[in-house]
């Protein structure tokens, strides 16, 4: 059986921009975010997140729902009469 695991940590960079606003990047999962202060920043950035992951899990369930097969009526009934 698979365990779940809940990932609170994840890499970013956080840049302190030239006209003193900051910028939050996660290159690896496309994740990126700005505010005028490092707060703001950081709550655009799970903001970001949170709409990124969501987006994926719906793709997710879409995919498996188009590919799933269901079969409906008797599993040992012949569908040839």
């Amino acid at each position: 059986m698979a365990k779940k695991a809940l990932i609170r940590e994840i890499e970013v960079d956080v840049i302190n921009e030239k006209d003193g606003s900051y910028a939050i990047a996660c290159s690896a999962l496309g994740v990126y975010a700005v505010g005028s202060t490092i707060t703001e920043a950081k709550k655009d950035f799970i903001e970001a997140l949170d709409l990124h992951l969501s987006a994926l899990r719906s793709n997710a369930v879409k995919s498996l729902s188009a590919k799933a097969k269901f079969r409906v009526g008797l599993p040992w009934a012949s569908s040839a009469q």
